[in-house]
């Protein structure tokens, strides 16, 4: 047996049997991290940008406080941006 094989076996040795199905039922229920958007409603795209560092470091400030990703700071932003100077043009 190899040295590889052995050490694998004795890091998983002391995990045991996983449990019975009916042990497990309704533990992989995946609740959703936080307030935002809901996901899939439109495709995303990626953007690239250079911001000043301390705008990039306010921003995942922002994202972390409120448990939300970048990206959807920079959504919420651009939605606040339109409140104040008007919506975009549909292109």
């Amino acid at each position: 047996m190899s040295d590889a094989k052995k050490k694998v076996q004795s890091m998983f040795a002391s995990i045991g049997s996983p449990p019975s199905p009916s042990e497990v039922v309704g533990n992989l229920v995946v609740e959703r991290q936080g307030p935002g958007r809901p996901r899939n409603t439109e495709p995303s795209a990626q953007l690239n940008l250079r911001v000043p560092m301390s705008v990039k470091r306010r921003v995942r400030v922002l994202a972390t406080r409120d448990n939300i990703s970048l990206s959807e700071v920079v959504v919420r932003a651009i939605a606040l941006y339109e409140e104040r100077h008007g919506s975009a043009p549909n292109l």
